[in-house]
């Protein structure tokens, strides 16, 4: 296993000196979907004045270039795909299908898409940021992601259903080489959490991030990959699954179906493993990049890591709440996890940070100390997902 590490690390470090095309992406961290409702009206409008703005979004389809109209179905299918559009699940094509089917989702995704207003929202001519959103760099999809494409899920239902208020986040770990499997685990998890049909918090939507994986079966190398690619993020790189995670952020706190108005709404980000790297990555992003738009989102966060990739320190993002959870004996991340040394020698220690008994339960498949949906921390975890629901902290 050192072996395997020292080359995933020597892979990392090649990552961050390689001259190679980074992906831009636009975050949108002020664009209020309240603001564009009224357009919602538009949608069936029969009017064919060419000033109308369902007529100038028409127009801002059309002039741009074909790869640019191929990008911009595959953001309309993944703000689909976070706002629990039904039927959007794992199909690029919905996107197109449905370009004009929302006015203000096409305008939104115009927004993320360009990196200012369009259409009916213009307020410039040029390509220059409009407020409130911020570029971000990406590895490219080969190095970043891996063979799937990084996308939003809903844990309620694999067809794109909502399930209820956005409130609560998922991302996987590493080598998991399916969307159905990232679907399968979020929705077991919730459901032992309580979060799941007939649940005691049924009626909370939970949205999964699929982080998907280089891996194939029994694949040493794709495995490297893996490692490699969260080592870079750990060490400063940005991947697309960063970019989804603070976009859902923004969006269930601020713009989202069941979202509050007010600035005391929090979100709940439960992340898996090396999910635990992307969770930090994003915050770190919001942190650094993003200014005061950021600092507000971050205040507003809540993160359960289990089995965690990275621990958080604390004094990074002093406005947060942050818990990890993790068994001594889980030999598979806990060599080569970022910050393991923060990990109590004794009892005691870092409040942050719980350290949970191993034990064996009798006919359950979820046994392994890496396992998070073992009931050893599921049971560690519930009064913290108690304490979220009825006061909105974890801390």
């Amino acid at each position: 296993m050192d072996a395997l590490l020292k080359i995933a690390a020597s892979l990392a470090s090649q990552y961050v000196t390689m001259a190679y095309t980074m992906d831009v992406e636009y975050l949108d961290l002020q664009h209020s979907a309240s603001s564009l409702l009224p357009l919602r009206s538009l949608a069936d409008n029969d009017d064919n004045d060419d000033d109308d703005p369902v007529s100038r979004l028409h127009a801002a389809v059309a002039a741009l270039p074909t790869a640019q109209q191929f990008r911009l179905h595959g953001k309309v299918w993944e703000l689909g795909m976070l706002r629990g559009a039904p039927g959007a699940a794992h199909e690029w094509e919905w996107g197109r299908a449905n370009l004009f089917a929302d006015p203000a989702r096409l305008a939104a995704a115009l927004r993320r898409l360009l990196g200012h207003a369009a259409g009916p929202f213009a307020t410039t001519t040029t390509t220059t940021a409009t407020p409130g959103l911020r570029a971000v760099r990406l590895l490219p999809h080969v190095i970043g992601e891996g063979g799937a494409v990084a996308q939003y899920f809903s844990a309620a239902d694999p067809d794109g259903g909502s399930g209820g208020a956005a409130r609560v986040g998922y991302i996987n770990g590493m080598g998991v080489c399916d969307i159905g499997h990232a679907h399968r685990d979020a929705a077991e998890v919730s459901r032992r959490l309580g979060l799941g049909s007939g649940g005691r918090w049924s009626g909370i939507g939970v949205r999964g991030v699929y982080n998907p994986s280089h891996q194939g079966a029994a694949d040493v190398g794709g495995f490297l990959r893996d490692a490699a690619r969260m080592k870079a993020i750990d060490g400063g790189q940005y991947a697309r699954q960063q970019y989804l995670l603070v976009q859902m952020w923004a969006e269930c706190l601020l713009d989202g179906p069941g979202s509050a108005t007010t600035t005391t709404t929090t979100f709940l980000q439960i992340a898996h493993s090396e999910g635990a790297s992307h969770v930090n990555a994003a915050m770190r992003l919001l942190a650094t990049e993003c200014g005061d738009d950021g600092a507000r989102l971050l205040a507003r966060l809540r993160v359960l890591m289990f089995a965690p990739s990275y621990f958080v320190d604390r004094a990074a993002y002093p406005a947060a709440q942050v818990v990890h959870f993790v068994k001594r004996n889980d030999a598979v991340i806990n060599p080569w996890a970022t910050g393991i040394s923060r990990l109590p020698a004794g009892g005691g220690g870092d409040d942050r940070i719980v350290v949970v008994p191993h034990r064996v339960h009798d006919g359950d498949d979820h046994n392994n100390p890496h396992d998070m949906m073992s009931w050893d921390y599921i049971e560690a975890a519930r009064p913290y997902v108690e304490r979220f629901m009825s006061t909105g902290d974890i801390v």
